[in-house]
């Protein structure tokens, strides 16, 4: 089987703590995480682990957040082809402070300032070397481009519809799970 990911990646750090440091005051916390994340990156990685071959598309920056998740998708068995390289982009980031008690966290992100997937960044036909399309809510406008496209030749597009964003009522009527 062979995936084709549309979507979102972050550099993620991960702090576990159980409590904020007081107001003014600096506190070390053990165990600092840092990785690639976003909900397409993340999907990516999952099915790779698992045997599939997969494709992520999404624009990377030149910056060293950017640099590392491309490598670390890379690492993983992603291919990264044919993403875009945006040129003193700046990535996006997402630290979590995380309970390690409850699980609950707070995240604090930017998306950075690269710039979406653009119609002229990709190729409708692309789609047709894959057995399914899978996006998440962030690149609406590249996906329902693909989407449209691998309806058309039967392939099934899956959506993280996580959180609703413009775009994606032209991406919605291609959906099938």
């Amino acid at each position: 089987m062979r995936v084709l990911v549309v979507g979102y990646h972050a550099w993620d750090v991960i702090l576990p703590c159980t409590e904020l440091p007081p107001v003014d005051r600096k506190q070390e916390y053990p165990g600092m995480i840092t990785g690639g994340g976003g909900p397409g990156a993340t999907a990516a990685v999952a099915l790779a682990r698992l045997g599939v071959e997969v494709e992520f598309l999404g624009v990377f920056g030149d910056d060293a957040p950017s640099q590392m998740h491309r490598s670390e998708l890379v690492t993983e068995g992603v291919m990264v082809t044919r993403c875009p390289l945006e040129q003193g982009g700046s990535s996006p980031l997402a630290v979590s402070l995380v309970d390690p008690v409850t699980g609950s966290r707070r995240i604090c992100w930017t998306r950075g300032s690269l710039r979406h997937l653009e119609p002229g960044d990709i190729e409708a036909s692309w789609v047709t070397q894959f057995d399914l399309l899978l996006t998440d809510s962030h690149e609406p406008i590249a996906a329902a481009i693909l989407a449209r496209e691998a309806g058309r030749r039967g392939i099934p597009v899956v959506l993280d519809g996580g959180t609703p964003r413009d775009g994606m009522a032209e991406l919605l009527p291609w959906v099938t799970d």
